[in-house]
């Protein structure tokens, strides 16, 4: 395989951002009561927004068909309230993942109540849904980041999910859930690729093992806590954005193959390079995919220190040239008889 290109970098200027821009105003306003954790927007133009304890419903103009309470609830971070190492409370529920399945015409909605677990709502109407029992899909912990994003791969589409370790040795743990108690321990893997086609109910609604080929899942290699900041697919392959403690950003890197398995076992992962003076590295807050093409799209990062607003960097990368292999660099992640790759992501 060739070595690895440069992947350029590209920093705009304001003033060239200014002569882009066309001053708009927005003709409809919705205003929320909480944070907002999730939004999503369906094809028709139907916009999905979750925010603490609230699923919303909006029209095309902004205006709120249907409003879906998802807590408080009485929960707790064991599987059974009754011999928990903590005692249930009155917890409030925050939406990590809401994704819109125009293929099956529904919407999932997973948050940090019932141990991660997910609803599946109708896309006209989120008031209908079914409960599904599976745990772990979202990280249950409010602080421990969650992704998820569908890939379109054929002959049937998957759901990728990432999510931060909330482990025994992670610090989102109480004291008293550390040493000999029931705490819901996800020891399946940081990363997994999920079978979203099934029904709920089905027990390969949302799994990850692929019949005999084993499970599509990447672990961690050492206790270490990555927060995840955005996934997505683009042509056929996968990104996922990370940042690592105080190391700077990096980013995964997987083919996408009719076979969930597969794409794990392409797995490789970027250290993500900028050009700065400070010795402290930056960490990204977020990023997202602009597709100029069918064959050029950039991912754009806002990177800061210490979430500093005074000090955000923009930087633009190029993704057509993630295309090779070099040695090097430290991953933290295992996939069972796979060795990682390291790809260097320079200027």
């Amino acid at each position: 395989m060739d070595p690895v290109k440069d992947v350029s970098l590209y920093v705009l200027l304001f003033n060239t951002l200014a002569a882009l821009v066309v001053e708009v105003y927005p003709e409809d306003v919705f205003k929320f009561q909480t944070h907002i954790d999730n939004i999503a927007v369906s094809a028709n133009g139907r916009v999905f927004v979750a925010t603490e304890n609230y699923l919303h419903q909006l029209n095309q103009s902004l205006k709120l068909e249907v409003l879906n309470q998802t807590g408080p609830l009485l929960d707790g971070p064991c599987v059974e309230q009754q011999g928990c190492c903590v005692k249930w409370n009155k917890t409030a529920n925050m939406n990590k993942i809401l994704v819109v399945d125009e293929t099956r015409t529904r919407v999932l909605t997973c948050g940090t109540l019932r141990l991660g677990a997910c609803n599946v709502r109708k896309l006209h109407n989120i008031n209908q849904y079914e409960t599904d029992q599976r745990p772990n899909v979202a990280a249950f912990h409010p602080e421990a980041s969650t992704i998820a994003f569908l890939v379109k791969a054929q002959p049937v589409d998957y759901l990728v999910t990432a999510t931060t370790s909330t482990g025994k040795f992670s610090r989102f743990v109480p004291p008293t859930c550390k040493v000999g108690s029931n705490y819901n321990e996800n020891s399946d893997g940081t990363i997994l690729l999920r079978n979203p086609t099934e029904n709920v109910g089905d027990p390969k609604f949302l799994a990850f093992t692929e019949g005999e080929s084993g499970d599509a899942a990447v672990k961690l290699n050492e206790a270490v806590e990555l927060q995840y900041i955005h996934g997505f697919q683009w042509q056929k392959h996968i990104y996922i954005l990370f940042n690592a403690n105080n190391s700077v950003p990096e980013i995964i890197h997987m083919a996408i193959s009719e076979y969930r398995v597969a794409t794990v076992h392409s797995f490789s992962q970027a250290t993500l390079l900028y050009p700065t003076s400070k010795k402290q590295a930056l960490g990204v807050l977020s990023s997202a995919l602009i597709n100029l093409s069918s064959s050029q799209a950039f991912m754009v990062a806002i990177f800061s220190q210490q979430r500093q607003s005074e000090n955000s960097p923009l930087y633009f990368y190029n993704l057509t040239q993630f295309n090779g292999y070099k040695k090097g660099g430290k991953s933290y992640f295992e996939i069972p008889n796979l060795k990682v790759s390291f790809l260097m992501v320079t200027l």
